[in-house]
């Protein structure tokens, strides 16, 4: 019993001390820490980064900074320091307020993920309310949770599902926009159905309203006008195989018949006959990929500076339906056990794909990361998102799988990471306090035990979390793990 009393002291008394010196206004400092800063320089050894309250107050060499008086020291020879994490495109669907606070949230911060980009949630009945209590929440300390970037109701047309504005026509469009602004949503999403009509009516009024807009980009539109229309980025690679086909106005068209017959089922399940439809039009549109097409479309995301979250986990996820391991996934301990009943319709249908249907998802995944990896060369901007929903990608982990694969795609390590990082501050217009680690920004980091420079994978060995300045040692991270396992 001694000894056990002993080991949890050592094990939580660092955390208890700081939480102690946080009431205080004491500082943290981490001495001798590799900081690698995402500014694009050389990572620096042997650093010394001290944080008073949410912010980084001064780094340097270590022993040429002066120490405060009384601070919480933690040494970190060996280990190295980057900013915290962001998965920019997320869903909060767990099914209630509580379980996004006590569950979801904790997830996403114990993986290293202090900000996302929330894609629609099931909560939206309360809208910016709760978006703005949960930020109150964070800003007090009170709520441990990443920071939160809204994305409003998806607006899309009549055949949309009800979580979604539906409009017709240009007045109902134009009004949506008008009524996300109002309600202080930081975008506006768009979605698969909309009409042409309507884009372009959402596209002059979000302008207009000085409102981003992202999402899918509509099957009646195309990823070449949304791009020149202004759309800021696109969700999952949509609509980037039409204009890099060698066959792609053909395809199209028989893309667009196919959708007017889903769509005349009014949310039922499709027939197998359109199951097979489908995946034969998919299955053309990857066999007439063309990479001088491709270049084009590149090109033209590049100097319209619009932005790509491709989303890999997904596409990889499809890829391995076959593999009836990908449904044992331990990580789904984190997840309740009532999400999972309720995506239970959605696994099943995912486990009774066709050899066929799996082996087009097998090719489409490979494409997705020969696109990436074009797409990078010619100079587009990415971000990393994992889609995570309910179950499956699980939350938090997914960001650490959707870093490794843009690595797989041909991204160095450092620009994986700069997708996480430096690259959604810049999106979201926060490099003023968030995205590098310098002197005044946020003090949201992640320390690591491996270089992540050396392996992708190393953004996995988290010895501590800071979120919002406060130190989330490794013991209390797999506290909070637990925790939420047991609930």
């Amino acid at each position: 019993m001694k000894n056990l009393l002993g080991l949890l002291l050592t094990i939580l008394l660092p955390a208890l001390l700081f939480a102690q010196a946080n009431t205080a206004n004491h500082s943290l400092v981490l001495t001798h820490v590799t900081v690698i800063d995402m500014t694009g320089e050389p990572p620096k050894s042997d650093q010394t980064v001290i944080i008073t309250g949410d912010r980084i107050v001064a780094l340097g060499k270590s022993g040429e900074i002066v120490m405060p008086q009384d601070a919480f020291v933690v040494e970190a020879t060996g280990k190295f320091l980057i900013p915290g994490l962001w998965d920019m495109h997320v869903h909060l669907n767990y099914e209630t307020v509580h379980q996004v606070e006590q569950s979801l949230f904790p997830l996403l911060v114990a993986n290293g993920v202090t900000g996302v980009r929330d894609f629609w949630n099931l909560h939206d009945v309360e809208g910016m309310k709760q978006i703005r209590k949960w930020r109150e929440g964070i800003a007090a300390g009170e709520l441990m949770a990443p920071r939160l970037a809204a994305v409003g109701r998806g607006i899309d047309g009549p055949a949309g599902g009800n979580a979604f504005i539906r409009v017709k026509h240009e007045s109902e469009a134009r009004a949506a926009v008008r009524r996300i602004k109002r309600e202080g949503y930081d975008f506006v999403k768009i979605y698969s159905n909309l009409s042409r009509e309507s884009f372009f009516a959402i596209a002059d009024e979000a302008k207009k309203q000085n409102l981003p807009f992202a999402g899918h980009v509509p099957f009646t539109v195309g990823a070449v006008e949304a791009s020149d229309a202004g759309m800021r980025s696109m969700e999952h690679l949509l609509e980037t195989l039409t204009p890099s086909s060698t066959m792609g106005a053909e395809l199209k068209k028989a893309e667009l018949e196919l959708v007017k017959k889903i769509s005349a089922l009014n949310g039922k399940p499709l027939t197998a006959e359109l199951e097979e439809e489908d995946r034969r039009i998919a299955e053309r549109f990857i066999d007439t990929y063309s990479d001088e097409k491709a270049a084009s479309l590149f090109a033209r995301f590049a100097q319209n500076n619009t932005w790509q979250c491709p989303t890999l986990v997904i596409f990889q996820m499809w890829a391995s339906v076959g593999n009836k391991d990908l449904f044992k996934d331990t990580r789904l301990k984190y997840v309740p056990i009532s999400v999972r009943v309720k995506d239970k319709q959605y696994l099943d249908a995912m486990l009774s794909w066709s050899e066929k249907e799996i082996s087009m998802r097998k090719k489409l995944y490979q494409l997705r990361l020969r696109q990436v990896n074009a797409a990078h060369h010619a100079g587009v901007k990415f971000l990393a998102g994992t889609d995570a929903t309910s179950t499956f990608p699980v939350h938090g982990f997914s960001l650490h799988d959707e870093l490794a694969l843009f690595v797989k795609a041909g991204l160095t390590p450092m620009e994986a990471l700069q997708t996480a990082t430096i690259n959604p501050a810049k999106f979201l217009a926060l490099t003023d306090s968030l995205g590098t680690i310098e002197k005044g920004k946020l003090a949201d980091l992640l320390l690591l035990d491996a270089n992540p420079l050396d392996d992708i994978n190393n953004t996995k060995t988290i010895a501590a979390v800071i979120t919002n300045g406060r130190y989330l040692p490794k013991a209390k991270l797999q506290g909070i793990l637990s925790n939420i396992e047991q609930r």
